[in-house]
């Protein structure tokens, strides 16, 4: 088994040599090096064999590394930037090449675009907190396409995380996009995809995460937190408020890093109309 500071050097030579069109692309990859290798360390190591759906990744940026670092045989790409029926063709480690099936979809307003049970793992990392409408509809849709038994990797910003609080103590917008984002709305357009790319709108609690994830089926195996960064607000007033917290709620469930990531199994598939909890408290709520 080679090391874990000799697999994250594999892993950034796959995203760097990714064809990135500008500066913006570019920094892009450097922001998601930490962010994708702590996320990915959680991804179960495949045999070989088994079939992943990698839902929303940033043109495909992480293709090569499910087979050369962990070990699956295929992988698919769902998102919305895509052209539909494209191969991505890259390479990957020592020169082997890869190609990933690419899907264009609204994944939350449309169906998936594959049959029932086709997938072994579905990754789905950092793509909930832009959903503007239904996060169930598109956690089902995940377990629909998941065979029997599958595995979902799920992360999420942290609603509740010790650097949010920071933030809120010193009267700052807590969430991990404090700012508008003016490059998407220069050309004028004012689409669901301008409002994806403006920032995030909604980002989780831990309760939030457990309500979704029991509704539409799955069980938790394994979750807790990653903070890649360093805090922006790190030092020492950041360090004793955070002591300070732990000591007055030492039994608090709250995750404290500021990804929520968890590895889910599939337990059983419903269709939307016939789960028991189609809007789950407290992630909706009625007018």
């Amino acid at each position: 088994m080679e090391s874990s500071s000799a697999k994250y050097k594999q892993f950034e030579q796959i995203l760097r040599s990714a064809p990135m069109a500008n500066d913006k692309e570019k920094a892009y990859v450097d922001h998601a090096l930490p962010r994708g290798w702590a996320t990915l360390c959680w991804l179960p190591e495949g045999t070989g064999k088994e079939r992943l759906l990698d839902v929303g990744s940033y043109h495909g940026l992480y293709g090569p590394a499910y087979r050369d670092i962990w070990n699956y045989a295929e992988v698919d790409l769902l998102g919305y930037e895509e052209e539909d029926g494209q191969v991505l063709e890259r390479m990957g480690l020592n020169g082997r090449p890869f190609q990933m099936r690419m899907c264009k979809g609204n994944i939350e307003l449309e169906r998936f675009p594959y049959d029932d049970g086709t997938f072994d793992v579905v990754v789905f990392m950092e793509v909930v907190e832009h959903m503007i409408f239904d996060p169930v509809f598109v956690m089902n849709e995940i377990n629909r396409v998941l065979k029997p038994g599958g595995l979902v990797l799920f992360a999420v910003p942290n609603a509740t995380s010790d650097s949010c609080l920071c933030f809120l103590v010193n009267g700052s917008q807590p969430g991990f996009l404090r700012q508008y984002i003016s490059d998407a709305l220069k050309s004028g357009e004012r689409n669901l995809y301008t409002v994806y790319n403006l920032g995030h709108f909604h980002e989780y609690t831990r309760a939030e995460v457990e309500a979704l994830v029991r509704s539409t089926g799955f069980r938790v195996e394994n979750m807790g937190g990653i903070s890649p960064r360093a805090p922006f607000l790190d030092g020492f007033r950041f360090k004793l408020l955070r002591g300070f917290v732990r000591a007055l709620f030492p039994r608090s469930r709250r995750i404290r890093e500021d990804t929520i990531v968890a590895v889910l199994r599939k337990e059983r598939y419903q269709p939307l109309d016939q789960l028991a909890e189609r809007y789950p408290r407290p992630l909706y709520r009625d007018l």
